[in-house]
């Protein structure tokens, strides 16, 4: 890497780190600030692409304190919203996430810029399991999950948890919320429900190429991490 390349390289890295020290405070105070209605998931997503400019490959630097303030507010919502509201909110992240637009509306390259910014910061962080974007957004969705692994019967949880077919077709950051949200299924399921969850992370774990820098890493983080509390092995299948 020449000099002026590592100067960017250092930039960059500086830029990540302030980030997420910023995403850290406005967490803080998200649920002071953050109104939770329905109205206020599209004022927020209408409040990150205003700040974006449509041609721009990069988002600019100054859009992103605002950007990041709305992501905050939103990823508030999908914790602590119910029904359709969660939903949405979840739906709209996933899409800041990197996970496509609805299918037949005009393709919007500031969706991109977003998760670019996200992806950068996740590849750099040394611990990637515990970002606090990341982390937060696959806690808001573990919601949407709690009716068939929370109350009453939770025999056929892990039938709609996200298994390694839908991860491999996920992007990056999609796939590493998913993994972590099979994590919070693992510490909150018990018995044959539990088992079936932990054999999907070793399944996880012995195929997800080292190539894929991000999914790699997380799945590394939370084998360790679910490892010693494991089935024996004579319960897995």
């Amino acid at each position: 890497m020449d000099q002026s390349g590592q100067v960017r390289y250092n930039s960059d890295m500086k830029t990540c780190l302030i980030l997420l020290l910023m995403m850290s405070w406005s967490t803080a105070r998200a649920v002071e600030k953050c109104d939770h209605d329905l109205e206020s998931v599209m004022m927020y997503e209408q409040r990150i692409l205003s700040q974006l400019k449509e041609g721009d490959e990069h988002m600019r630097k100054e859009a992103r304190p605002a950007v990041m303030d709305a992501l905050v507010c939103l990823i508030d919502i999908q914790q602590n919203s119910l029904g359709f509201t969660r939903y949405v909110t979840n739906s709209f992240l996933q899409t800041f996430l990197g996970n496509g637009q609805v299918q037949g509306v005009p393709v919007d390259q500031r969706y991109k810029q977003v998760s670019d910014l996200l992806l950068k910061m996740a590849e750099y962080s040394k611990d990637p399991a515990h970002l606090l974007m990341l982390e937060a957004h696959s806690k808001g969705e573990w919601g949407l999950y709690a009716l068939m692994c929370e109350k009453g019967s939770t025999a056929y949880c892990s039938d709609f948890l996200p298994d390694i077919k839908r991860i491999s077709k996920q992007t990056p950051l999609v796939a590493a919320s998913s993994m972590l949200l099979l994590k919070t299924a693992y510490f909150k399921l018990n018995g044959p429900q539990q088992r079936k969850v932990f054999e999907r992370i070793r399944e996880l774990y012995r195929t997800i190429d080292k190539e894929d820098t991000l999914k790699r890493r997380v799945i590394d983080s939370i084998y360790n991490e679910v490892l010693p509390s494991a089935p024996p092995l004579g319960m897995l299948g």
